[in-house]
């Protein structure tokens, strides 16, 4: 995510495009967002950001394929809702075949589930108040997700290995995911918004 932000709007509109903020949707937003990124920056040791301070002196921050790596996760989920023009939220959508407002809702949700999972908090069979838009294409991504538990993690776990076969081909996740509930004698995938014949989903074999 990181990548395709950084890369196809840099390549768009310039090194230092996130710094306009005729880019975005609100200048008030845009200014808490540099401010916050600015902050980052600040405390990071990066080599190559020291490199940047060490060699330019304008602009004063990176540039955005410099700058998103140390962005948090959450940072880079508003940067991206933050954007003006949809068409933008598009062009980094279009790699994982969904339309940009279901990677918008999911960057958001998954911020909220990272934040749980940081804070070691109870998270298999929790109720979220921060949920996902469920993508209605590719058909076969679609049929998988249990629409009457959005609110659970299964739907989250079946994006999230999605995804990871589109990054990663031949990643182990989704194998390691499955066993992990199956040798868990008190996890019940029932609770966790999974189907009856969540074994069965192609998801644990090819998407």
């Amino acid at each position: 995510l990181r990548a395709h932000f950084a890369n196809e709007l840099g390549l768009k509109y310039g090194s230092h495009f996130y710094l306009d903020e005729t880019y975005f949707r609100s200048s008030a937003t845009h200014g808490k967002l540099v401010d916050n990124l600015t902050a980052e920056v600040e405390r990071s040791r990066e080599k190559f950001i020291e490199h940047y301070r060490a060699t330019y002196d304008h602009p004063s921050l990176s540039p955005i394929w410099a700058v998103s790596e140390v962005m948090s996760f959450g940072q880079l989920s508003t940067w991206f809702k933050s954007l003006k023009s949809r068409s933008d939220r598009k062009l980094i959508a279009r790699a994982y075949a969904i339309d940009e407002r279901v990677l918008q809702s999911f960057m958001h949700h998954l911020t909220f589930v990272r934040n749980i999972a940081a804070h070691h908090g109870r998270l298999w069979n929790r109720r979220m108040t921060i949920t996902m838009t469920i993508p209605k294409n590719p058909s076969k991504l679609a049929a998988m997700f249990n629409p009457k538990a959005e609110r659970y993690i299964g739907n989250t776990v079946i994006m999230l290995a999605y995804m990871l076969k589109l990054i990663s081909p031949g990643t182990s996740w989704p194998v390691r995911m499955r066993k992990l509930i199956e040798d868990a004698p008190v996890i019940r995938p029932v609770a966790m918004g999974f189907r009856d014949n969540w074994q069965e989903l192609p998801l644990w074999r090819d998407i």
